[in-house]
């Protein structure tokens, strides 16, 4: 069902997967959710094509395996269709499934535990992880930054969400999610001083 990804990397270009800002989908994405919810899968292919690369580097982000980070895209799609008809009209689709996506993931790791956050104060904004969207050399240190403070970093540095939208992304309070960066920054830098993941 979700063709757009068979035979593929799970990646399409970033510029047309980021046509839309995360909080405004455009009228043609609109009427996509309106025919997948009827049961179109021309619809629902468009709609993969349209935020697959988000999803997927969003999990490849968390998992720093793309094969893995695959398999967890079309499980977010499968799972999002299956409750597609519960979707809001006029919503924009990329919270939700990445919502969709960080539960697809805390699934996968349901094995390792751990401990919730406490909230605090965020940090002031760090330029230096502007470097998370294009540095490759980071990924290994990203990848020991414990869940879900690596969630909201991706979320924040690579993906632009405001702390709104992450919040919702992730099902968390806003205080919570600026906890999660403020701490995630810290451990993120500390490693990196360290000189990456060793």
């Amino acid at each position: 069902m979700i063709t757009a990804l068979d035979g593929s990397d799970g990646k399409t270009s970033r510029s047309e997967a980021r046509t839309e800002r995360p909080g405004e989908p455009s009228h043609m994405e609109a009427a996509w959710v309106r025919s997948a919810q009827r049961g179109d899968r021309r619809a629902m292919d468009a709609l993969v094509r349209q935020h697959q690369d988000r999803v997927y580097t969003f999990l490849y982000r968390l998992t720093n395996d793309r094969d893995l980070a695959l398999d967890l895209t079309q499980d977010t799609f499968l799972k999002a269709f299956k409750g597609l008809k519960g979707f809001k009209a006029g919503a924009a689709m990329g919270p939700w499934l990445l919502a969709i996506a960080r539960n697809c993931f805390r699934d996968q790791l349901r094995q390792a535990r751990h401990d919730p956050l406490e909230e605090g104060e965020a940090g002031a904004e760090d330029p230096a992880l502007s470097r998370l969207d294009a540095d490759t050399g980071i990924m290994e240190a990203l990848a020991r930054v414990p869940s879900p403070l690596r969630e909201a970093l991706v979320l924040r540095h690579v993906e632009d969400f405001s702390y709104e939208q992450i919040a919702e992304a992730l099902e968390a309070p806003l205080g919570t999610v600026k906890t999660w960066i403020h701490r995630g920054r810290a451990s993120l830098r500390q490693m990196l001083e360290k000189g990456g993941g060793a």
